[in-house]
């Protein structure tokens, strides 16, 4: 690609020294043939590359060098590339040189592939290399995207289905469909009777239903009878509308600590034996916060799904119920 028109690296560190100390929107026009590119200051110390778009974006990167944000302005939409981190690392000004080099000669069709293949090839050379989640960590976020699949499927989250996912948040229960009920998931073995609960809150039900989502799994060395995570992440997005949903879904995978981009988790098939859902209410077994004496918490028990057999039930509801305790 011809770099004619592109500001040279000194300009661009020039610039970045230069703006930071500027309110959000000051900034400089940066030269191409097809698209808008200005390079300014979005608040709070930090810089970035704003691309105005006619069509809605659709990115995200794990890059901790810069964050992608999409915004709607007038009858278009703009792509702000920025800092993640204020006055960020001498890596800040070469990368936007790299990416304002790639959208020299961009179209608005093919704005989107140069600044995925910028991300990526700067996400390869200086994003850090996590550890992979664990067995028990890919198991139990398979099952949640189980289960977020089945609610996607059958439109029972409404027009928020991903804020309805709340585990990643660190809340009690895995899903709150609001209005509705709740879901708690455990992912277990195919063959396992015994669900591990984490505290006293999770077979707690307060305002709402709430139902116990169990999903046989495992992870398998045949890889022609699995499905791998990035496969089912892929699934959920293609179920998602273009609201920002997808991007939120990310940010959640993120929540975890999962790279959906880290080509490691291929090689890892998992097998989905079978789905059961429980109601949990009256005397199903669990403990909850009012069965323990006082300055005692955080109890970790089990309980076997052999002895939940009278609150089993074929499907989740479509339609709210009455509250039962």
């Amino acid at each position: 690609m011809s770099e004619v028109g592109t500001p040279s690296l000194d300009w661009f560190v020039d610039q970045a020294r230069e703006l930071r100390g500027h309110g959000v929107g000051v900034g400089k026009r940066v030269d191409a043939e097809s698209l808008s590119l200005r390079f300014q200051s979005f608040g709070r110390n930090r810089v970035g590359l704003r691309v105005a778009l006619e069509a809605r974006p659709k990115v995200s990167t794990t890059l901790q060098l810069v964050r992608c944000d999409v915004r709607r302005v007038g009858n278009g939409w703009v792509l702000d590339v920025v800092e993640r981190e204020p006055g960020s690392s001498e890596q800040a000004a070469p990368f936007f040189r790299d990416l304002a080099r790639r959208l020299g000669r961009a179209t608005q069709d093919s704005a989107l592939v140069h600044v995925d293949s910028t991300l990526r090839a700067w996400s390869t050379a200086f994003a850090a290399r996590r550890d992979l989640l664990t067995d028990e960590e890919i198991i139990g976020l398979f099952g949640e995207l189980e289960i977020l699949g089945v609610l996607l499927d059958r439109g029972l989250a409404g027009s928020e289905p991903i804020p309805s996912w709340t585990g990643p948040g660190g809340t009690d229960h895995d899903f709150t469909l609001t209005g509705r009920f709740q879901i708690e998931c455990k992912a277990t073995a195919p063959h396992s009777e015994r669900l591990h609960i984490s505290n006293e809150h999770q077979l707690e039900s307060k305002d709402m239903p709430l139902y116990l989502a169990c999903v046989r799994v495992a992870i398998v060395d045949n890889s022609h009878s699995g499905t791998t995570l990035p496969e089912a992440v892929q699934e959920i997005e293609s179920k998602l509308s273009d609201d920002g949903s997808v991007q939120l879904f990310h940010q959640k995978l993120e929540a975890l600590h999962f790279d959906r981009l880290d080509p490691r988790y291929e090689d890892i098939p998992i097998e989905l034996t079978s789905v059961e859902y429980y109601e949990v209410r009256g005397g199903i077994s669990r403990i909850v916060p009012s069965d323990l004496r006082a300055g005692v918490s955080h109890v970790k028990y089990q309980i076997l799904t052999k002895d939940l057999a009278g609150y089993k039930l074929p499907e989740l509801p479509y339609a709210p119920i009455a509250k039962r305790m």
